[in-house]
């Protein structure tokens, strides 16, 4: 899904909250990719709502970062494609039923249907807004769409102070649905191609529930909980700085290798419980619309990805509570770096969206 059309991409850079990413990929691979690429802290501040038009304050450092992770790549290319963070953008599901679509035959008259049903949930007048739109299913005559809509103000932003250092943005989408990119062969292997396999982006400002069926995206919904207010809890409870509480979330028990009452009783783990908990019910909430919704037995298998889905023992907490396997995005891609070295799981996972951007057809 884009926001801009573009041919060429050479280069992908992610604008994350917590970590700013770029890469070129250098050779695809049958398991992943050999890529060139960097990870910057992302040393600025930006507080963008999907729901208003907003500036970037921290101008100097955002411009700053993006110059350092680009920098590193040592390359001469100017055209760039840009992922932003997932809770920039506004994601609807918008169902048309037979009598709203009954004698549309025309593509631009069924999509002002669609916008006509997505207006009254946007507080801003919908000529300020780019979309973009799929239908992903028709069911008993009900025709489904996932919309995805950016305020077109925050959009130029972005790309204003992309161009500051001199480069040309070519395109730009969320972080997550170029994630998906990259397992799209995964999707559709045999054996896969029947499942109904969520595919769940636990980024730093917020979390992404996607759920592919048949190699297609179905439904997507964003929460806004992810590794920031977990980290937030912990800095909270320890009375430690969020720079110490991420690194106590890296290096010390927080899940236990399998759940039992003794989770409980892990200090760490008491402080995120309420955060965590949400995100768990949101898991669920998303899985049983889906089954009921799209008429579906079950979700089969659940794919995390995300600088979260590197803590300790998350996958095997999730797969308990859930009672549905679940496994890391880096257990079935793995990235050489441009010497031909293995790239660490932890990073592939950082880096998922990006080579998914790259793979993008």
């Amino acid at each position: 899904m884009g926001l801009f059309s573009f041919n060429d991409k050479k280069i992908i850079i992610d604008i994350g909250t917590y970590f700013t990413k770029a890469v070129v990929v250098e050779e695809k691979l049958e398991n992943g990719a050999k890529i060139n690429f960097s990870i910057e802290p992302s040393g600025f501040q930006l507080d963008f709502s999907p729901l208003q038009e907003s500036k970037v304050e921290d101008e100097e450092n955002f411009i700053e970062t993006l110059r350092l992770a680009y920098s590193r790549l040592k390359t001469m290319e100017k055209n760039v494609f840009i992922n932003i963070p997932d809770h920039f953008v506004v994601i609807r599901l918008i169902t048309l039923k037979p009598e709203e679509h009954k004698g549309i035959s025309s593509k631009e008259n069924l999509e002002n249907a669609v916008l006509k049903k997505l207006k009254p949930s946007l507080p801003v007048n919908i000529d300020r807004w780019f979309f973009d739109m799929q239908m992903v299913d028709e069911i008993d005559g009900n025709k489904i769409f996932l919309v995805e809509a950016m305020l077109r103000s925050n959009l130029f932003e972005i790309e204003r102070l992309v161009r500051k250092i001199g480069l040309n943005p070519v395109g730009v989408d969320i972080n997550s649905f170029n994630c998906s990119n990259l397992f799209a062969d995964y999707f559709e292997k045999k054996g896969n191609h029947e499942k109904n396999i969520s595919l769940v982006c636990i980024n730093n400002k917020s979390t992404t529930i996607m759920i592919f069926r048949n190699g297609n995206l179905r439904t997507a919904q964003t929460r806004l909980i992810g590794g920031e207010d977990l980290i937030k809890r912990i800095a909270e409870g320890k009375g430690i700085s969020i720079k110490d509480a991420a690194k106590v979330m890296q290096e010390e028990t927080v899940f236990l290798p399998e759940l039992a009452e003794q989770q409980d009783l892990i200090e760490n783990y008491r402080y995120i419980k309420e955060v965590y908990s949400e995100l768990i019910i949101s898991l669920f909430n998303m899985f049983e619309y889906y089954t009921e919704n799209f008429k579906e037995s079950e979700i089969h298998e659940v794919i995390i990805t995300g600088g979260l889905s590197n803590m300790n023992n998350i996958a095997e907490n999730l797969e308990a509570r859930l009672n549905i396997p679940v496994i890391r995005g880096s257990d079935l891609k793995s990235f050489k770096d441009k010497d031909g070295n293995e790239i660490s799981s932890e990073k592939v996972n950082i880096l998922a969206s990006c080579v998914g951007s790259a793979f993008r057809e």
